[in-house]
């Protein structure tokens, strides 16, 4: 059976990427959002749902990056942008910051 890794494009991967980068920031803004404009209880969960998954989508977006500057040698500055997004836009390190100056 062929291996379906010998079948990723670097474009396929970029966009791959892209979207797990959207997702994290569309996932960070609902949970600040959402958190915010509910109720006590609700607000709870739409916090801790919305960061967990904007945890877990950045950590892909990082994952994938580094696959693409592994695999794929000339589309390295793609990969590199992607990278450093996916790192800024990585809610662990907002709240990292947040606790160090709040």
């Amino acid at each position: 059976m062929p291996s379906l890794i010998s079948r990723v494009t670097p474009s396929a991967l970029l966009w791959f990427g892209v979207g797990c980068l959207l997702t994290t920031v569309v996932a960070f803004a609902v949970a600040f959002l959402g958190g915010n404009a509910a109720g006590g209880q609700t607000a709870g969960m739409f916090l801790v749902g919305g960061l967990v998954g904007a945890t877990v989508a950045a950590s892909v977006t990082v994952v994938v990056a580094l696959a693409g500057l592994i695999g794929f040698p000339g589309a390295r500055p793609r990969f590199a942008v992607l990278l450093l997004l996916a790192v800024v836009c990585h809610p662990l390190l907002w709240i990292g910051l947040l606790a160090t100056v709040l």
